[in-house]
């Protein structure tokens, strides 16, 4: 079993997924759980990022998993992050250099997310499905990606950029990355109702209300995914 240093020696149990790092890769990511659960549940993840051409690699936190300390004890309120410092090499002030919230960090990932599943799509917009078979592929389609990210992937894309109503305190994420989760969202509502107009059609149907039918769906797949994935 391989293992990590944490900043105070601890041994944190450490795992990798993926390519081969003598082979060209994007890159790496380190993936890091939350409280209550350990890294072997962002398997699937890793393996999406694996098919993304990027290296993945995380590990249990302390008192979780197969690392070292008691269950769940957190000795002090930066000791996890002074252990992803510690991990990447880097002192805790420089991870906060790149992404100012961990809020940033997600949309940053979420969009690009969104990106790779409406490029993933667009072959089967092309493709010249009838209406029963699309709409079979979407579901397919979302089921893995809620599959991967779960319920909150869908929360970011309805994301707001407004002040707290009780504050007044700005969000926490910068207008031009909300703007940029939006306009990926928007492109892919856009192909996925172009392809289910067109796919209609084929089968001498015709869609009533375009302006309901992507709130509807968003529903059903959503609701779909809840009944048959546990998160």
């Amino acid at each position: 079993m391989k293992t990590l240093t944490g900043h105070d020696g601890l041994p944190l149990h450490w795992r990798e997924w993926g390519a081969d790092l003598s082979l060209p890769t994007r890159g790496t990511v380190l993936i890091v759980h939350g409280l209550g659960e350990h890294i072997g549940r962002y398997e699937a993840v890793a393996g999406r990022l694996n098919d993304w051409g990027w290296h993945a690699a995380g590990y249990d936190q302390r008192g979780h998993g197969a690392s070292g300390g008691p269950r769940g004890d957190i000795p002090a309120h930066d000791s996890l992050l002074r252990d992803l410092a510690a991990g990447a090499g880097v002192s805790p002030g420089t991870l906060y250099s790149y992404f100012a919230t961990k809020e940033e960090l997600f949309a940053t990932l979420y969009a690009e997310a969104i990106r790779a599943y409406t490029a993933a799509f667009e072959p089967v917009a092309e493709a010249g499905l009838g209406l029963v078979d699309l709409l079979r592929d979407i579901i397919d389609r979302y089921l893995d990606l809620y599959r991967t990210y779960g319920r909150h992937f869908t929360l970011w894309s309805a994301m707001r950029h407004d002040p707290d109503p009780a504050t007044g305190a700005a969000a926490k994420v910068p207008s031009e990355l909300v703007v940029e989760l939006r306009t990926a969202t928007v492109e892919h509502n856009r192909l996925q109702m172009r392809a289910l107009r067109e796919a209609a059609a084929r089968d001498g149907r015709e869609i009533v209300d375009e302006k309901l039918v992507p709130s509807f769906l968003w529903s059903a797949l959503n609701g779909l995914s809840d009944h048959f994935i546990s998160e």
